[in-house]
């Protein structure tokens, strides 16, 4: 029986702002430490919490974002500049980083020159311990995957590393959709370089002989909702709205990498949050009413929802 996995910390994105951008701001990113077992921990960065202060993240390095200096492990918001958007992690691993959008609020160490912060987004992707039927699961992908250089070894090695990566696969073609035999690349998501060298050294152990392979980022597709509500009697417009807004945002968060985000779904939600009353309006998908579909590189994330 493989060994249960560890519980996962939850990665999302903040928004760092200030005041006054007459000079460039310096907010730097943690360093990171990988366990024995592959979990992987950040110190030293600046943190961030909730507000109500019970869940604290902690701003980690991504060479994907705009501001992200490599050189100085630090996120650096030009001058003139009056905000930058940085990467972070949740300090306790499991579903309580799963934070609502517009939960972090304070900023606990202290950066000269940035005066909010928020999270525009909600965060879905921090999970708990592995439960006894997740393990059971791995545990008949593992047996499968014993014949090495097989896609079922190479999925193995990657559900092996730490629950919640999404992961698609593609053979004998390139990113660009060229075809090249003897080549497969994996898109995974959610990004960090630190889990990029994770799951190419897990590859790299079980590949064929003179097989190739990359691995990649999933790029994003963002949905932009807007919706018209009313409330039901003894609710509150704005809770209700607010709660919408959330619901959306998770949902959104659950269309694994590749998949489908349905317009008509979109109606199932908003009417499945308590008080939602008639009529509901409006409701548009990126200004249209058409399904947001996600090719096997793209992960749909939720972009602006407005609840009116």
């Amino acid at each position: 029986m493989p060994p249960r996995a560890a519980a996962v910390a939850a990665i999302g994105q903040v928004l760092f702002s200030r005041f006054t951008p007459t000079n460039a701001t310096t907010i730097p990113a943690g360093t990171p430490s990988i366990s024995s077992a592959g979990v992987v921990t950040y110190s030293g960065g600046a943190l961030v919490q909730t507000a109500d202060g019970t869940q604290p993240f902690q701003v980690i390095p991504d060479p994907t974002q705009t501001y992200f200096n490599v050189a100085a492990n630090a996120y650096i918001i030009p001058a003139g500049v009056m905000s930058g958007q940085a990467t972070v992690q949740a300090v306790n691993a499991g579903t309580q980083g799963n934070v609502a959008a517009g939960s972090i609020t304070t900023i606990s160490t202290a950066i000269v020159g940035v005066d909010t912060v928020t999270n525009s987004t909600a965060y879905a992707d921090g999970a708990n311990q592995e439960t006894d039927v997740q393990v059971m699961a791995r545990f008949q992908l593992y047996i499968q995957s014993l014949r090495a250089a097989i896609k079922s070894a190479v999925e193995s090695a990657i559900a092996g590393l730490e629950q919640n990566i999404q992961y698609e696969i593609v053979e004998n073609q390139t990113l660009g959709g060229a075809t090249q035999n003897g080549f497969f690349y994996v898109i995974i998501s959610p990004y960090t370089t630190q889990l990029h060298d994770l799951v190419y050294a897990a590859i790299d152990a079980i590949r064929g002989l003179s097989i190739t392979f990359a691995v990649y980022a999933a790029s994003q597709l963002t949905a932009n909702v807007t919706v018209t509500i009313t409330a039901a009697t003894g609710y509150t417009l704005a809770a209700v709205e607010a709660a919408v807004q959330t619901a959306i945002q998770n949902f959104i968060a659950t269309i694994p990498l590749g998949g489908t985000l349905s317009w008509s779904q979109l109606y199932a939600v908003v009417w499945g949050v308590p008080g939602v009353a008639l009529p509901v309006t409006g409701l548009m998908l990126n200004g249209g009413t058409s399904d947001l579909v996600a090719t096997a590189q793209q992960d749909i994330v939720a972009g602006t929802i407005t609840v009116n």
